[in-house]
């Protein structure tokens, strides 16, 4: 599910690990390891340090995706998602365009992209170009229609905002 307690993401690294004993060069399970380290990190830690820990495990792990299979987007992904955490913007932008580079079609990297170019470089129309091929890869998932809403909301195109909306509901 979607569940996201940090009981249950602890649990993801748990499985995520079980995984990489079992095949030590699976590299998207490195990469999703990363993202639930980034998360745990960003949403759990009790302390500064602790975040700080935490972002290091997952670029850590990042980084090791990328250096099992140099081509995989999502992981570059992460670490732009790790670097807009830290702050480092030009190198969030600098991951951002190696994944679309590698995957212009992987959900993942297009919402990467998304945030991005919406928060980071201030381009909320750009955001939405990508928030609709988000929606379109992911036609059941709700927040694929509520970041949508929320960046109409911005671009003050209201009525189409509260559509998204709707149909995010």
């Amino acid at each position: 599910g979607n569940d996201t307690s940090e009981k249950a993401v602890r649990e993801g690294l748990k499985l995520l690990d079980a995984a990489i004993v079992r095949d030590p060069n699976y590299a998207n399970a490195f990469r999703m390891k990363a993202s639930f380290l980034e998360y745990l990190a960003t949403s759990y830690s009790e302390n500064a340090d602790e975040m700080t820990r935490g972002k290091d495990a997952a670029e850590a792990a990042a980084r090791r995706a990328i250096a099992i299979a140099p081509r995989l987007g999502p992981a570059y992904a992460e670490l732009a998602g790790i670097e807009e955490d830290r702050f480092n913007f030009d190198k969030a932008q600098q991951f951002t365009r190696q994944a679309m580079a590698l995957s212009p079609g992987d959900p993942k990297v297009i919402s990467n992209s998304m945030y991005v170019r919406w928060y980071v470089c201030g381009e909320p129309d750009k955001a939405l170009s990508l928030a609709d091929r988000l929606a379109e890869l992911n036609p059941l998932t709700p927040t694929s229609y509520s970041v949508r809403s929320a960046i109409l909301i911005d671009l003050r195109r209201y009525a189409q905002a509260i559509q998204a909306a709707r149909k995010s509901l």
